[in-house]
């Protein structure tokens, strides 16, 4: 999300946005890096940006150029610019877009820039965006080999494959919660809990955490022949839409 030249009615949000940002990220930052030699008098604040990882116990604070993103300005007049032109502040009047670079894809940010002598914030709260993105892609991978193997008549394979994308769903679903512990854990009783707790809680659909518990015993059977895997045509096709029906919720929400 971006704010910049906030109108009347959105003046007072973005002031008080700007000033708890200050606040509590960049001015104690500043102030730190003085005591430490690391600043000195003349300093004047160009940039800033907070940058937020679910795995990190703190926010990691850059100022002027250390700040990294790739920002889309607007013009300020209607002068022509092409590749590798030169653009200083007086050629800008705000901005359009802030994104940050694949290094930070993980990562939620609040970006600073003054432009002249108004300061411009950008901010997206999102973490976890490439870890989504990552096991939705290798989900999509196995519901299609779950698919395939019903075809080829293989009952164990799409038994083992879909609590595969299953959990790979589920993973990607407390993902988009910024909670360290669903980043570190490689546990699958774990992701099951978790997903379970949701449910109780009302954040999560009641039919997802039952796929993945139904998966989860399929598997013994599927995988560790645990005892014979028994599956109507009707029950196959009923878990697969459910699944199609996940992929496609959790997708809506990364």
């Amino acid at each position: 999300m971006l704010e910049s030249e906030p109108t009347a009615a959105a003046e007072e949000p973005a002031s008080n946005l700007l000033d708890n940002v200050m606040k509590v990220f960049v001015l104690p930052e500043i102030e730190n890096r003085r005591a430490e030699g690391r600043l000195g008098s003349a300093f004047e604040l160009r940039a800033a940006q907070v940058i937020l990882n679910v795995d990190a116990a703190d926010a990691e604070i850059r100022l002027n150029n250390e700040v990294k993103a790739k920002a889309t300005f607007k013009v300020a007049s209607d002068k022509a610019f092409e590749a590798g032109d030169v653009v200083t502040e007086t050629d800008v009047d705000g901005l359009d877009s802030v994104e940050l670079y694949p290094t930070d894809s993980n990562a939620g940010h609040i970006t600073l820039i003054r432009i002249r002598d108004s300061i411009h914030i950008s901010f997206d709260f999102q973490r976890n965006r490439a870890r989504i993105a990552d096991h939705l892609s290798v989900a999509r991978q196995f519901l299609d080999s779950a698919s395939e193997a019903v075809a080829q008549g293989r009952l164990n394979v799409f038994g083992d494959t879909l609590f595969s994308a299953t959990e790979l769903l589920t993973k990607a679903f407390l993902f988009t919660i910024p909670k360290a512990e669903y980043v570190r854990s490689r546990k699958h009783e774990f992701f099951r809990s978790e997903l379970n707790i949701l449910v109780r809680n009302g954040v999560a659909d009641s039919r997802f955490a039952g796929l993945l518990n139904r998966t989860s015993k399929m598997r013994e059977s599927a995988r560790y022949l645990a005892k014979p895997l028994m599956l109507s045509d009707s029950e196959v096709q009923e878990l697969l839409a459910l699944a199609e029906e996940m992929y496609a919720e959790v997708r809506a929400r990364a």
